[in-house]
């Protein structure tokens, strides 16, 4: 690992103020992006300690929301949503049945175009086939009625997508930190 990439880790992940500067947390991350699983796992955060994931209230909106490890347009050193969010990180494998794309999906974009219409930047994210964290109350419901249950959603805070499910059932978790 590059010095560069240990600074930032060491500067975001030990500084987080529920890890009271635990430096053993650069050598777990490090060894998750070691696994040769890495490009299929996803990391979440949380305050809580648990052994599986409860479902959200897609009713209201609600997902799950997960960090990529590795791949698309992803990088070490790349701000990870997953670690703001509590003294916990769970590193999880997703098993999704139907994503939402609207990008390559008719179905799935109609669903976008009906719900977002007259949203913020509604004409460049049906284009785009995206929504931002705050629309979910609008797409998420219907997606799901039509069988959806895989997600990305633009988080604005960090610049980047995260990864929203329906169902705690479709994560498998293969680690957690600390143990």
């Amino acid at each position: 690992m590059s010095r560069q990439m240990r600074e930032w880790m060491t500067a975001v992940l030990e500084a987080h103020p529920r890890r009271h500067g635990d430096p053993a947390i650069v050598e777990w991350i490090e060894a998750a992006y070691a696994r040769p699983d890495a490009d299929r796992l996803y990391l979440h955060g949380s305050d809580h300690r648990f052994e599986r994931f409860a479902d959200p209230n897609t009713d209201y909106g609600h997902l799950i929301h997960f960090t990529k490890l590795t791949g698309e347009n992803w990088h070490r050193g790349s701000p990870l949503q997953a670690e703001y969010y509590g003294a916990i990180l769970y590193l999880v494998t997703i098993h999704a049945r139907k994503p939402f794309r609207p990008l390559n999906d008719p179905d799935a974009k109609a669903i976008l175009a009906e719900t977002l219409h007259g949203a913020w930047n509604y004409e460049d994210k049906v284009r785009w086939g995206c929504f931002d964290y705050q629309d979910q109350y609008r797409v998420i419901p219907t997606a799901v009625a039509a069988g959806y249950d895989l997600f990305r959603v633009h988080e604005c805070s960090v610049g980047g997508d995260s990864i929203g499910i329906t169902s705690g059932g479709m994560v498998t978790i293969v680690d957690r930190y600390p143990g």
